[in-house]
């Protein structure tokens, strides 16, 4: 990055006024501690400390995105799926608008959440190659099989959380926006 910036007055001192992208980008916040140098032509600003790494943060932010991108997708497919269909994606027999409801009020997914929704993005890549609602289901069980031990009859429930790491949802960046993005870390 790169930016041009004027001085600008802060009481009796002069400062520099940082972007929320750069304050994002560095983890930078209110309360972080910074350190200064400068060799008489160059300021260098950088943290007085490196951040400490977070799995439970890196954790939160993942379910964030996947969820994001869970609702953009169903927003995007809405109704066009009928309760037949959704039980041939493992789902069970619902309604797309049901589902949606359910996704939206969801905080973990299990195993069985991850499959329906891993074959939800598929069928929204096959709809987006403009291919038809039998075709998009076949390749989406095919591409994304059913989980090992996970009883697919019924309708989706539990709240036992599960990582899958390596399944990527297709979302775009509207839907991380709405998830609220990285979090700083101040």
């Amino acid at each position: 990055m790169h930016f041009e910036k004027h001085l600008v007055r802060v009481g009796n001192s002069l400062g520099v006024v940082l972007d929320k992208q750069l304050l994002r980008t560095m983890g930078l916040g209110r309360k972080t501690k910074v350190r200064l140098r400068t060799d008489g032509h160059v300021i260098v600003l950088e943290r007085a400390q490196k951040p400490k790494f977070d799995p439970g943060r890196a954790t939160r932010e993942a379910h964030a995105v996947r969820h994001a991108c869970a609702l953009d997708t169903a927003r995007e497919l809405f109704d066009s799926l009928s309760p037949d269909h959704m039980a041939q994606l493992g789902a069970g027999r619902m309604t797309f608008s049901m589902y949606t409801t359910v996704l939206a009020s969801r905080a973990t997914f299990d195993a069985r959440w991850l499959m329906v929704i891993d074959r939800l993005d598929r069928v929204r890549e096959a709809f987006d190659a403009n291919r038809s609602t039998e075709e998009a289901i076949e390749e989406a069980i095919a591409a994304v099989p059913t989980v090992d031990g996970v009883e697919s009859a019924g309708r989706l429930t539990g709240d036992v959380q599960i990582n899958r790491p390596g399944t990527a949802l297709r979302c775009d960046e509207r839907a991380v926006d709405r998830a609220g993005g990285p979090t700083r870390t101040s």
